[in-house]
C-alpha cells in the first residue's frame, strides 16, 4: 500500500473542499435569475395571555416554543405572499413533547409585518388536529403574536427575513 505524505492529504482536501463549495454557486444561479424570492423564518416562546379553563386548564403565561418557515415571492406592491408551515411544543426541552403540533400557514408579508394563518395538520395530541393557527410577527421588533384555537399566546423572538 502506498503511504499519502501529509502535504498531498492537505492538497487533495483543499480541492475537495474547493468543490463542494462551488456546487452551490452553479447550482443558484437557476434559482436566482429572477430575483424576488422572501424567505422569513420565526422561532420564539410565546405565553398564553390568559388561563384557559377546560378541558386543557392551562395557567397564564404557559411557555410554547414555535417554529415559523415561510417564503415566497414579492409583488409589485413590495408584500409577498407567503406559504410554509411551523410546528410548536409546549415542552421544547423535556422528554415529554405531549401537544406539538406541526401546521400549514399561508398569508402575507407587508413591510415588516409577517402574518401567516393555517391549520394544524399533525399531533400527537388527536384532538389537536385541524385546530387553526395563526402567527404575526415584527421583523423590526421581533414581537410574536400567536394564536392557536382560540388561545392567544404572545412573546418576544427571532424574527428573520432574507430577500
Amino acid at each position: 500500500m502506498e503511504r499519502i505524505t501529509r502535504k498531498q492529504l492537505l492538497k487533495g482536501a483543499l480541492a475537495g473542499a474547493a468543490g463542494v463549495a462551488a456546487i452551490p454557486l452553479t447550482s443558484s444561479v437557476a434559482l436566482a435569475d429572477e430575483g424576488g424570492q422572501v424567505d422569513v423564518h420565526v422561532h420564539g416562546t410565546v405565553r398564553l395571555t390568559a388561563p384557559s379553563g377546560p378541558p386543557l386548564n392551562l395557567p397564564k403565561g404557559f411557555p410554547v416554543e414555535i417554529n415559523v418557515d415561510v417564503a415566497g415571492r414579492r409583488t409589485d406592491d413590495g408584500s409577498a405572499p407567503l406559504s410554509g408551515a411551523g410546528w410548536d411544543t409546549g415542552n421544547a426541552d423535556a422528554h415529554n413533547q405531549g401537544g406539538a403540533c406541526y401546521y400549514a400557514q399561508r398569508g402575507r408579508l407587508k413591510e415588516d409585518m409577517v402574518d401567516v394563518h393555517g391549520a394544524v395538520l399533525f399531533s400527537n395530541t388527536p384532538a389537536f388536529v385541524g385546530a387553526p393557527v395563526h402567527t404575526t410577527a415584527d421583523l423590526k421588533t421581533g414581537e410574536i403574536v400567536w394564536t392557536f384555537g382560540g388561545l392567544n399566546f404572545a412573546g418576544m423572538g427571532v424574527v428573520t427575513k432574507v430577500d
